[in-house]
């Protein structure tokens, strides 16, 4: 729990398998399994800076988040190899919960969600997770979002690069919406930003039997089939004699 201060998780250290409990009370109130950020009554913001190989995984709460809350003015970044994986998902989100006013930065290699079974970010309204100026994010990261409070819909912002460029690799490669549906692409109306789109019909596999009387008639209509041989430049001739073909 940080409150209106500043900490670095770095190295190889891991905030992993803790659950947050209530003992009385309300599980309506109940925080982050691995860390909450709050401000204080006063205004003093939290930050929370991610670095290296650090992770924060397999923990779990009775009824929020299982990994990270960013709330009132919290700030998270979360940099180079860092992992927030395999955390719960108990009534509210299971890897980040965005909440208003607060500052989800992400950049080089992370995993939020190593697959598509293993949720990320929840964004509240209005929120998204930020690249910030002079940053990108890499091959090798992965961001999956997981829900948006105002509703998924087309074109509805998950992320954004802060100072409005256009990456050279289109960092949506790196992100996925989890809960279906859904695909993140880059915005084709502001390169800066990437948006959910409405996933297309996947292509099907096909397969026509072609068969004949006996292989001569067989090879005639694999030659034939959806195309006119007639109209074609070259043709390969081979021999059907003694079983060759």
């Amino acid at each position: 729990f940080l409150l209106g201060s500043t900490a670095t998780v770095g190295g190889a250290s891991t905030i992993d398998g803790n659950k947050a409990n209530l003992t009385g009370g309300s599980t309506a109130n109940n925080a982050a399994g691995g860390i909450y950020l709050t401000q204080t009554t006063t205004g003093d913001t939290s930050t929370v800076n991610l670095i290296d190989t650090a992770s924060v995984s397999d923990n779990d709460a009775v009824n929020e988040t299982g990994g990270i809350i960013i709330d009132k003015g919290g700030i998270l970044n979360v940099s180079d190899s860092v992992t927030i994986l395999g955390n719960g998902l108990a009534g509210g989100s299971s890897g980040i919960a965005v909440y208003p006013n607060s500052t989800l930065n992400v950049w080089d290699t992370p995993q939020i969600g190593a697959s598509d079974t293993d949720n990320g970010v929840f964004l509240a309204s209005g929120m998204s997770a930020t690249v910030p100026a002079g940053k990108d994010l890499l091959a090798g990261a992965r961001i999956n979002f997981e829900g948006l409070e105002d509703g998924a819909a087309e074109g509805a912002l998950v992320a954004k690069r802060a100072d409005a460029s256009a990456a050279v690799t289109d960092e949506s490669a790196f992100m996925a919406w989890t809960a279906g549906t859904y695909s993140v692409v880059r915005n084709a109306s502001n390169t800066s930003e990437y948006v959910l789109e409405a996933k297309t019909d996947v292509d099907v596999l096909t397969i026509a039997r072609l068969f004949g009387s006996e292989r001569y008639e067989t090879a005639r209509q694999v030659a034939n089939y959806e195309r006119d041989i007639s109209m074609e430049d070259v043709l390969i001739v081979a021999s059907g004699h003694n079983y060759n073909f």
